[in-house]
């Protein structure tokens, strides 16, 4: 079951308040402050967190409405208050605006060379250090299936142009599994360190499911 095709009953927004709910409690959200642990999903947090450690490359793969975006935001309130995020989007010009204020954060001073996306992302990844109070960057790409190939085949050899493998930056691509076409169509062998999958979930866990949601809702199960 996945979370976009529970609907409860057929009941209407009018309805909510005779069942006692503060909101819809099947729309999704990624604002939700309880996180449903069921299936898998906690352990691939977990996973993720041991990943961006020691990867310079990770990817979440899960089709549409089995909660990646949930679980994104729930490992950003996971990971160390030295661990910074950026979003990268897979629109190219929002791409290389985000590309622009991480050099001016990274402080890398511009030049002519960096002119080009791929020498702009070279840039970034061959840096050693980060600022002072910094342990770690990640860069998180959701729907990287829509990431052109250009910007991908870039991006990969940027990673892979770091002087060494624990570089202070890291991808979380977070995508369906048309992006592991982009992965089996790439330059490099093995483009990415660490690749999880989020699975559908079973007949139990999608009554704790269901139950998880009504109660962030505001009812009573």
């Amino acid at each position: 079951y996945s979370a976009t095709s529970i609907n409860l009953f057929g009941v209407n927004r009018m309805h909510y308040g005779f069942f006692g709910l503060s909101k819809p409690p099947f729309e999704p959200s990624i604002a939700d402050t309880r996180f449903f642990q069921g299936g898998n999903r906690q352990e691939i947090v977990e996973s993720l967190i041991f990943a961006i450690d020691r990867g310079r490359t990770i990817a979440l793969v899960g089709e549409n409405g089995l909660g990646k975006s949930s679980t994104i935001h729930h490992l950003r309130t996971r990971l160390k208050e030295s661990i910074r995020t950026y979003d990268l989007s897979s629109d190219p010009q929002q791409f290389f605006q985000t590309l622009i204020q991480i050099k001016q954060d990274l402080e890398i001073i511009p030049n002519s060379r960096s002119s080009t996306l791929e020498s702009g992302l070279t840039d970034i990844f061959q840096k050693d250090f980060l600022p002072s109070g910094l342990s770690k960057i990640v860069l998180i790409i959701e729907k990287a299936e829509h990431l052109p190939k250009g910007i991908w085949t870039s991006l990969i050899r940027a990673v892979h142009s770091a002087k060494v493998s624990s570089a202070p930056i890291s991808v979380l691509f977070v995508g369906t599994s048309n992006m592991k076409v982009s992965f089996d169509c790439s330059p490099e062998r093995s483009p990415i360190d660490y690749m999880f999958k989020l699975s559908p979930l079973k007949e139990k866990d999608s009554i704790s499911y269901i139950k998880n949601r009504l109660e962030s809702a505001g009812g009573k199960t």
